[in-house]
């Protein structure tokens, strides 16, 4: 456990000004310092909010419920990262890479992974206030998913109004993955596990990651796998469209008959792969799963990672805020360079002109790519994220498929109440 620091936020910039970024709470005693990190060169700037113990525990919702825990950063510089570390197990336990406002959406599915014995989390958060939200549940969920414990029935939609830094939080042992949220406005949405068992006797593993929303999925991916990992990862791949066919490098193609299903696939270790779609997806990484409890073939603890398309990939230089030793990866059309000297180990995506550099344990923290490209990194062995995205592209769903829908209630009716009760049982 860290007792004194609950999560940091960390900002990434070329050249900013401590002036242009601002930090905004609906908790009064929680209003963190803004500290500068130094870095070595000194370009770029890494600023950090330290959330303490204490002060920001109102950031964390303790249960199922609707909280007011949520908060803003804003920043006046565009080629900017914004990175949200949670540190309340451990440091560095889990992460992600925020989606600025301008690039979240009002159409989502979500995908989970909560195997091995954990608990799947989703929480949501709206950009303005007076937002409706309706989630249909794509299969039957049992537990202490709402106030009364009634279980959630397949093509069940459940609906309310959220304003500005509220955050409507849920869990249950069941997978949540194809949950299917339509707002009025724009939201953001944050899935992930807890209590994920690991080889490791008594300590379990979390993953957290903001999702994209259906404007930003894609139809071509890379995979790199986890380098330090001898047991390969797991993919997962979310559909929009029914009869989606995907196709995976080394294996056969199929199809997904029906849209909003999530569906997994394991990679082995190094093989990097191109998975190609013929309607938009979203694909998520998860790595150092223990999936064969084999001695020293999994080093660290689960992580899961957003892949974007490539047409989401980023010209601009990126940094690894990480701040233990870290492993960087990047796949480009053309080639990627490290900030600082070290070994890069290359290696090639098959039948394709993309390639992965790879720094494991390296002393680089940064990329330079002469082309788009993609980096992520991997911070302790713990958590992973992705170090830029482009947010500017919009997918038209439409060109791929007639659009979905389900009925949003008017403001102040509910079709069930619900997440109106809280501390139905304690995040650990």
């Amino acid at each position: 456990m860290n007792p004194s620091i609950l999560g940091r936020v960390i900002i990434t910039a070329d050249t900013l000004a401590a002036a242009d970024v601002q930090w905004t709470s609906p908790i009064d005693v929680c209003n963190p310092a803004l500290a500068t990190i130094p870095t070595t060169p000194t370009i770029p700037t890494i600023y950090e909010f330290r959330l303490a113990s204490g002060d920001c525990n109102g950031l964390i919702p303790s249960g199922v419920g609707r909280y007011r825990s949520g908060f803003k950063v804003n920043v006046s510089d565009l080629h900017t990262s914004v990175h949200v570390i949670d540190d309340v197990g451990r440091p560095n336990d889990r992460g992600y890479l925020a989606i600025p406002d301008d690039a979240l959406g009002d159409e989502y599915y979500v995908g989970t992974y909560c195997s091995f014995g954990g608990t799947c989390q989703v929480a949501i958060t709206p950009v303005g206030n007076n937002t409706l939200v309706s989630i249909t549940f794509p299969n039957d969920v049992n537990g202490a998913l709402n106030c009364t414990n009634e279980p959630v029935v397949a093509g069940e939609t459940l609906s309310y109004t959220l304003d500005e830094f509220d955050v409507l939080h849920f869990e249950s042992l069941s997978d949540l993955s194809g949950l299917h949220i339509v707002a009025s406005g724009p939201v953001a949405v944050v899935a992930g596990a807890r209590n994920i068992s690991t080889r490791v006797f008594n300590v379990y593993g979390s993953t957290m990651e903001m999702l994209l929303p259906v404007s930003k999925w894609g139809t071509n991916f890379i995979v790199a796998p986890n380098p330090d990992n001898d047991a390969g990862d797991v993919i997962k791949i979310v559909t929009y469209a029914d009869n989606t066919e995907i196709k995976i490098t080394a294996f056969s193609s199929f199809v997904v008959p029906v849209g909003g299903t999530a569906v997994e696939q394991r990679v082995d270790w190094g093989m990097h792969s191109l998975v190609e779609t013929s309607a938009p997806v979203m694909l998520l990484q998860i790595t150092a799963l223990d999936m064969y409890n084999v001695t020293n073939a999994v080093v660290g603890t689960p992580s899961m990672t957003l892949i974007p398309p490539i047409s989401l990939w980023t010209s601009d230089p990126v940094y690894h805020p990480c701040n233990v030793p870290v492993t960087l990866l990047a796949a480009s059309f053309d080639a990627v360079v490290p900030t600082q000297t070290t070994n890069t180990n290359t290696e090639y995506v098959e039948n394709t002109n993309i390639s992965v550099y790879i720094l494991t344990h390296s002393a680089a923290r940064g990329m330079v790519g002469v082309s788009p490209y993609f980096p992520y990194g991997i911070c302790g062995n713990q958590s992973s994220y992705p170090l830029a995205i482009n947010w500017t592209l919009d997918l038209h769903v439409s060109n791929f498929v007639t659009l979905k829908t389900i009925t949003l209630w008017k403001t102040g009716i509910y079709s069930k109440e619900i997440f109106l009760c809280y501390h139905i049982y304690t995040l650990v």
